[in-house]
């Protein structure tokens, strides 16, 4: 496999994964997005606590959506 090929299909292995992705919220406060499974909810908050550590969280958002569950957080102080 030449270089360019493994770097493209790296390229489409990380685009793959899902994991919690930065965002701002209205307020313009940091926050992020998690997406995990519909039917595993408890996934979800365990990623979000894992995101803030030792901190709690807010839950500004919950949708679903094409059979995920998209959480919007931010991280309490």
């Amino acid at each position: 496999m030449s270089k360019i090929q493994m770097l493209a299909v790296t390229f489409f292995l990380a685009s793959c994964a899902s994991g919690p992705q930065e965002i701002s919220l209205r307020s313009g406060a940091p926050g992020f997005l998690v997406t995990c499974k519909s039917n595993n909810i408890g996934q979800c908050y365990l990623i979000a606590g894992e995101i803030c550590q030792l901190k709690k969280f807010n839950i500004w958002n919950k949708a679903i959506d094409d059979g995920e569950i998209l959480l919007t957080i931010s991280c309490r102080d």
